[in-house]
């Protein structure tokens, strides 16, 4: 379960070994080069429409070059220092409430940890077990209207609690309601949107929560099944693949938080779940967003796909769990991550005309994959100088003798 207090597989981002510490520090250097432009890109990005007459330009080709390695090197910050600081809730306090509350009311009353940056995460899961609670929402102002979600996440930390040998005052719960600004929908809850794959990618274990219920709103059933179809669910499932594979991820479908460990489940689902843009979102529905969701995933999803393929060509204890995903991935790649969209809500305002395509991904994996090939020839290049260098302390010691 990747207890806190046992001896789990090694973290897939502390295992920094001489060559990634040599290379570290000029990556660092272009990833700041990068920064000011990929934000004046995004925002243009963000306001462009894809044509798609005769005289305009394929979406391949969208992109400039410039454009493309500063939105790439953004999307690969994300992954090392997300823009929200990572929020939790404490199990032992969570039981109390009695209910799903929204994130001012906990933060008002100073229930809430804040954990700023990665660092801060790491060094707080030494001592805590950190669980992503993943789940659907059964309506639509509201997450769980009939209690049937928060039931089934007290079952779940009793036993997380009892399998990690840990009181509930160290385990601490990344739970979506809780955790993310409610009423704030601006510039705090869309870093929080960025923020989210770190944090599923960075938590201990990821439970997803799926029992049979109602949908408050639409009075429709609630399962595994229309789980597996949201957007976002899919991309939290995607960030804790990137980040350990299928380890330490469970579902919980019935209010007792009896687990099933995923990796035991339907291999078809954690396909299906990796389709992340193909999944359902409720800006859609609505009709109310000048950006579709669906935009602000394409950096955070570009920054996973280039952690995933970190871990398969220089990890080897996480190489194993993210290989199979990857080889799906260069199968189905242009379904994964499609070039474009089309931007469409059931209610159609005055501001956007439904049937609108826009560029969503582009010629961006490309470039995410020739940087993760420039990455691996420097990783290879500077593991040779620190072997030559090795080899000629040991000559100069052995020509010399002891000093």
């Amino acid at each position: 379960m990747g207890c806190a207090a046992s001896k789990a597989a090694p973290e897939a981002r502390t295992d920094l070994d001489a060559t990634d510490v040599a290379l570290s520090m000029e990556q660092d250097s272009e990833m700041n080069k990068a920064d000011a432009l990929a934000e004046a890109v995004e925002m243009e990005k963000s306001s462009r429409v894809v044509g798609w007459g005769a005289s305009c330009r394929s979406c391949t080709g969208y992109y400039q070059k410039e454009k493309a390695q500063a939105i790439v090197h953004k999307a690969l910050r994300l992954t090392q220092d997300f823009p929200h600081p990572m929020v939790l809730c404490n199990a032992s306090e969570f039981i109390l409430e009695g209910r799903l509350r929204p994130h001012e009311e906990l933060r008002d009353e100073n229930k809430l940890t804040y954990l700023d940056i990665t660092a801060d995460i790491v060094a707080f899961k030494e001592h805590n077990h950190i669980a992503f609670m993943s789940h659907q929402w059964l309506g639509f102002e509201t997450p769980d209207p009939q209690g049937a979600h928060y039931e089934a996440i007290c079952g779940a930390v009793h036993t997380i609690a009892a399998a990690c040998q840990l009181p509930l005052e160290r385990v601490y719960l990344w739970v979506d309601f809780a955790s993310m600004p409610q009423r704030n929908k601006g510039a705090s809850r869309s870093t929080v949107l960025k923020s989210l794959p770190a944090y599923a990618a960075l938590a201990h274990c990821m439970v997803v929560i799926a029992p049979p219920a109602t949908h408050g709103n639409l009075g429709q059933p609630c399962s595994v099944a229309s789980y597996r179809l949201r957007g976002w669910c899919r991309v939290e499932l995607l960030a804790k693949i990137c980040g350990s594979g299928r380890k330490d991820m469970w579902l919980v479908e019935s209010a007792d938080g009896a687990f099933t460990p995923i990796n035991a489940t339907d291999d078809e689902w954690l396909t299906e779940a990796i389709h992340v843009f193909d999944g359902q979102f409720s800006c859609c529905r609505f009709g109310t967003s000048v950006k579709c969701d669906r935009e602000y995933l394409v950096l955070p999803v570009l920054g996973l796909y280039h952690e995933m393929l970190q871990m398969r060509d220089t990890n080897k204890d996480m190489a194993p769990f993210v290989a199979p995903f990857v080889e799906t991935i260069e199968r189905e790649k242009a379904s994964l991550f499609p070039a474009s969209f089309t931007f469409t809500h059931e209610h159609a305002g005055p501001v956007h005309r439904p049937g609108e395509k826009r560029v969503l991904f582009g010629g961006l994996i490309a470039e995410v994959e020739r940087c993760h090939g420039q990455e691996l020839a420097a990783r290879n290049e500077a593991a040779c100088r620190i072997q030559a260098r090795a080899r000629g302390m040991s000559m100069r010691s052995r020509r010399h003798g002891p000093v």
